[in-house]
């Protein structure tokens, strides 16, 4: 009888969704928050300070992302390995510029409102890396180039 094949679990897909999320939402309430500048339309919730909590969680929750993302590297297959390295390369500029936002923030920027519009540009520059590499990385997992190696134990 033939041993069946396992696929070792990924860890990195169980943890991307954390910091994306809150980092969408930062930029989204960054954004209402420009829009329509009164920042307690929600009672009870300054969100610009709601937003601020997101970049920071979102950077915080990030460094197990990637680390899982460099365990999983090593189920990559090659001819998806480029692909691979063009998405962390994406990740790793959303991670800087939310890492940016967030420092900016604490700089004097973090509770003022509106926010200053170049600190919402990085914040939007960000979401456009995290929207690139994730185009990048689907194109891996749904098996467009291949995808993961298959390992036998």
């Amino acid at each position: 009888m033939a041993k069946p094949q396992t696929i070792p679990h990924r860890w990195h897909p169980v943890f991307i969704h954390f910091p994306i999320t809150c980092w969408v939402l930062a930029t989204g309430l960054d954004v209402a928050t420009m829009l329509m500048p009164v920042r307690n339309w929600v009672p009870g919730v300054d969100l610009i300070a709601l937003a601020h909590l997101f970049i920071w969680l979102g950077v915080a929750v990030s460094i197990p992302a990637v680390i899982a993302g460099l365990i999983d590297y090593r189920i990559v297959s090659e001819e998806a390995t480029g692909m691979i390295d063009r998405h962390a390369t994406w990740m790793i500029a959303a991670i800087t510029l939310f890492l940016i936002a967030g420092i900016w923030r604490l700089r004097g920027a973090a509770f003022d409102a509106p926010i200053p519009t170049a600190l919402l540009f990085v914040e939007l520059a960000g979401s456009m890396a995290l929207v690139v590499g994730g185009r990048v990385a689907s194109i891996v997992v749904f098996g467009h180039c291949g995808s993961v190696r298959s390992t036998t134990r």
